[in-house]
């Protein structure tokens, strides 16, 4: 476990550097430019935290028990912390504020180009800090490591780690499309957890260019930059706007069922209601005096002015005979 304790000093460490750096750009820079400045830091604190997963995955296995619970945490405390800071961490999410906002562009040019090319520099920044913690360290592991090139992780055909990358990233959106806020940080790392272990031996499955860009460009084992584009920038983009446009289609489609079916308004309901128990309670009335009329002439009473003497007796739902209080009338 010694090997955990370091990767976990190395985290610290690199928290610690990453707040100070806020602490002053916040000092000098315009909220504009700090903003930017701000998604560097985390996008260089997460790829480190993936560097660290790494090499706890090249140590005890990735399908230990170690490297899964580090590995979960990792991806819960990032997703709080990102949610938390309003950070966009992945290149894609701008089609999620996009098609949000009724495909309506949030931001300038200026700010999305700027954000992804800070997430691609920060990301590229943990490389060579990394290797500085890890040469200061007694850990033989991360000695060892630090001198091991980097591995492209698309190791099946470039259509297939589309196929791979596109699929990976929509069932990541659909899951998260229908997660509470307060469960989207352990559902988004449990999902993605999920995913890499299952397509790890194909592209990687890393749903996020950026991530991916920085960590696979140009490893060992790289074939061309056409192949790593369409794989792992093409794929997840597209994916992204075809789940938004089928959740458009899906919410067309029940407006325009909802629109073609009768509608009946509150009032009508209650105004169908009343006039249905004025009708029953008439019909009740009219059947009960043409019963009570039936009843009297049967046993032998006679009608005066239209009613029957109040001495006479009738026989009630029961069965039973009791003395009518009032003439049989209508009431």
């Amino acid at each position: 476990m010694e090997v955990v304790v370091w990767s976990l000093i190395v985290i610290a460490l690199s928290t610690a550097v990453a707040q100070a750096l806020r602490y002053v750009m916040r000092q000098v820079l315009l909220d504009s430019i700090f903003k930017i400045v701000d998604e560097c830091l985390a996008a260089m604190q997460c790829s480190i935290a993936i560097l660290e997963c790494g090499v706890i995955s090249e140590v005890f296995g990735s399908w230990s028990w170690v490297s899964l619970l580090f590995v979960f945490i990792f991806g819960t405390i990032k997703h709080a912390t990102f949610i938390r800071g309003g950070y966009v961490g992945n290149p894609v999410c701008f089609i999620d504020r996009y098609y949000m906002a009724g495909k309506k562009s949030l931001h300038s040019p200026f700010f999305i180009i700027g954000n992804i090319g800070a997430q691609l520099v920060g990301s590229l920044l943990a490389h060579p800090l990394s290797r500085l913690f890890w040469g200061q360290m007694y850990s033989q592991h991360h000695n060892k490591i630090m001198l091991v090139d980097c591995q492209t992780t698309l190791e099946v055909t470039f259509t297939e780690g589309f196929s791979v990358e596109f699929i990976t990233t929509l069932i990541a959106w659909m899951a998260d499309s229908i997660t509470p806020l307060k469960w989207k940080p352990p559902v988004r790392s449990a999902v993605s957890l999920s995913l890499l272990l299952t397509f790890v031996n194909t592209s990687g499955a890393w749903m996020n260019p950026a991530m991916a860009t920085a960590h696979t460009l140009n490893c060992k084992g790289h074939d061309n930059h056409w192949e790593h584009f369409i794989t792992y920038w093409l794929g997840p983009y597209t994916a992204a706007i075809f789940f938004y446009e089928m959740k458009e289609l899906a919410t067309f489609v029940k407006e325009q069922r909802e629109t073609s079916r009768p509608k009946t308004s509150g009032q009508d309901l209650v105004d169908s209601f009343a006039l249905s128990v004025q009708e029953k309670k008439s019909t009740r009335v009219k059947m009960t005096s043409i019963t009570v009329q039936q009843e009297a002439s049967s046993n032998g009473f006679q009608k005066v002015n239209g009613h029957v003497p109040q001495t006479k007796y009738h026989r009630s739902p029961g069965g039973s005979l009791r003395q009518r209080a009032t003439s049989v009338g209508p009431g």
